[in-house]
């Protein structure tokens, strides 16, 4: 036990105390935020980090939300940067893919569905993009990767089970969605695989078309993380809980509204 014995042995070595000091210290913010709940109940701040892409779905649900629970804050913030929430900036993220962040709970909130696109002015230009191999003749747009604790692969397209891998040569690569939409949306390069939900009424418009002729991006799982201890707070639980079915509900309506005025478009 430390407080006997000798204090120059390896019993009090810094490995064996942080361990005990970082419990130490998780117990007092929880009790620190007991004594919060108990002060005021009905107030409470939630804050969520999420990616600029959500922009077309979530911001409506936020202000649902808040009518349920009208003394409640939402503080949004943007883009997702996993370190910092690790950091403790956030008390949610919005993550895709491989998601592999320690001492957190994750609750699915639907798929991410792809479709690659580009403009009837591009294709006009460069012609049929029928196959991912004219991918590698035309310039070529796309997000990053992700990090190391939220990671969406991203090196081949799909189609009825056959696999074929990206050879791309122009090609240009953006840390914002934003960017890349516009980028897209302005003709000056094509996209093998922009989130749907974010072109989803550029496609309905027909301002955006699908390419490829059904070859897509395999489609990755969406998840709501939360810190372990954060999610020992009711209202933090409640809001996680709802947001997440609510969000993958409106995603899943925009897809198939999407089907029914495109019944030829493959997946």
């Amino acid at each position: 036990e430390i407080g006997t014995g000798d204090w120059s042995s390896d019993v009090c070595s810094s490995d064996l105390i942080f361990p005990l000091v970082e419990d130490m210290l998780g117990r007092y913010e929880e009790i620190l935020e007991k004594i919060e709940q108990k002060a005021n109940k009905e107030s409470a701040v939630i804050r969520i980090m999420v990616p600029n892409t959500f922009v077309s779905i979530s911001h409506s649900l936020f202000f649902e939300y808040i009518k349920f629970f009208p003394k409640h804050k939402i503080r949004v913030i943007t883009p997702v940067n996993t370190e910092e929430f690790r950091k403790g900036s956030a008390d949610i993220v919005a993550v895709t893919g491989n998601v592999t962040l320690p001492d957190t709970v994750l609750i699915p909130r639907g798929r991410m569905i792809f479709v690659p696109v580009a403009t009837p002015s591009f294709i006009e230009k460069y012609g049929l993009l029928n196959h991912p191999d004219r991918l590698a003749e035309v310039p070529v747009g796309h997000t990053f990767g992700g990090d190391k604790f939220s990671h969406t692969p991203f090196d081949s397209v799909f189609k009825q089970g056959k696999r074929c891998r990206l050879h791309l040569r122009q090609q240009i690569e953006w840390s914002s969605p934003n960017l890349l939409f516009e980028s897209v949306l302005a003709g000056e390069c094509a996209s093998p695989g922009m989130p749907l939900f974010y072109c989803i009424e550029a496609l309905r418009t027909g301002k955006l078309v699908p390419i490829l002729d059904g070859w897509h991006r395999a489609s990755q799982f969406n998840y709501l993380a939360c810190h372990s201890s954060r999610w020992n707070v009711p209202y933090i639980r409640t809001f996680m809980n709802w947001f997440a079915e609510r969000f993958a509900a409106k995603e899943d309506r925009k897809s198939t509204r999407l089907n029914s005025s495109h019944p030829s478009r493959s997946r």
